[in-house]
């Protein structure tokens, strides 16, 4: 009787086969394990973002509390020499983190209806902007709020705002809000630089700047960003209160308020409309070092005081 005798080849196959499954299911199982891992990871970041943006958001409100409270109420004591005044960049600290806020009148800011051009010329020399540049911003400016269709030498009127991409056309008619001026010809210069709602308003008829309620960006631009003008502003401001045309040429020198002294005004200019900007720092105690960044919420929030009562006409909210 012949018997078949199994091969050594016959049995090493199935075990090089079941080899190779054990190895392809090692990897499969190490290549879920890193995903979950990742997916973990990234889960449990985007968990602390959320919850330092809701924190962040929740300091910024309160941010806007506070200045809202300075406006409507004096407390009886004030920590500080004086009480604060219209931009005065103040700060709070909580166990939660840090708040920065400054409460501006809309009257110092550059009005989009009834600022002159000699006031828009001499800021598109502070951004640096040359002749060309500033004639195309100053007319196409103009020609976007008036009632014809016929531009300025250097303006624009629908057959060039028709030929862009997306096409629109212009208002020809009153500025109703700030951003609107980032869809005028010649506007992106400014955009780039600045940021457009703290230099520019809709609701300062007079059109003049009120030298006693400057926001940062504005200070900046008056001062010609000089740290020891502006050091010398928020020291004047803190212990005199309102400031006269004395104080003015003091803090500008003599050049700079003979450029300026045209668009300035001092107590006589205030309207109904504020701005708040108030940034809420989520469990940061203390400011950077001068040029890090930090992550923060910010709330700018644009209303009309009348009497006791609030309108709010603007709540915009910016995280980064």
């Amino acid at each position: 009787m012949n018997l078949i005798q199994p091969s050594s080849k016959n049995f090493r196959q199935p075990a090089g086969f079941a080899l190779v499954v054990v190895i392809l299911i090692l990897l499969l199982v190490t290549v879920l394990a890193a995903e979950l891992t990742f997916a973990v990871r990234i889960g449990t970041l985007e968990g602390f973002n959320i919850r330092q943006r809701l924190v962040g958001r929740a300091l910024a409100q309160g941010g806007v509390n506070q200045a809202l409270f300075g406006l409507f109420d004096r407390a009886l004591e004030f920590s500080d020499e004086a009480p604060p005044y219209l931009g005065k960049e103040q700060e709070s600290r909580l166990d939660t983190g840090r708040i920065h806020y400054v409460l501006v009148n809309e009257s110092g800011k550059i009005d989009l209806n009834g600022a002159s051009r000699h006031l828009l010329a001499t800021f598109a020399d502070f951004l640096d902007l040359d002749a060309e540049e500033q004639a195309i911003l100053a007319d196409s400016m103009e020609d976007w709020r008036d009632a014809d269709n016929l531009h300025r030498l250097q303006g624009a009127e629908d057959d060039y705002y028709l030929e862009l991409d997306p096409p629109y056309r212009p208002r020809n008619g009153r500025y109703t809000e700030v951003t609107e001026l980032a869809l005028v010809r010649g506007a992106e210069q400014i955009a780039a630089r600045v940021k457009i709602s703290e230099i520019f308003t809709v609701h300062n008829p007079g059109g003049k700047i009120n030298f006693n309620s400057l926001s940062p960006a504005m200070l900046t631009f008056l001062t010609e960003n000089d740290p020891e003008k502006r050091d010398l502003y928020h020291e004047l401001r803190q212990n005199q209160g309102d400031l006269s045309q004395a104080e003015a040429q003091l803090i500008l020198g003599v050049e700079r308020y003979l450029e300026c002294a045209g668009f300035l005004t001092f107590t006589d200019n205030k309207v109904r409309f504020f701005t708040v900007t108030a940034t809420g720092y989520a469990g940061q105690q203390s400011a950077p070092q001068e040029g890090d960044e930090e992550p923060g919420t910010r709330v700018t929030v644009l209303f009309e005081k009348s009497g006791l009562n609030l309108h709010y006409y603007g709540w915009q909210e910016e995280w980064s």
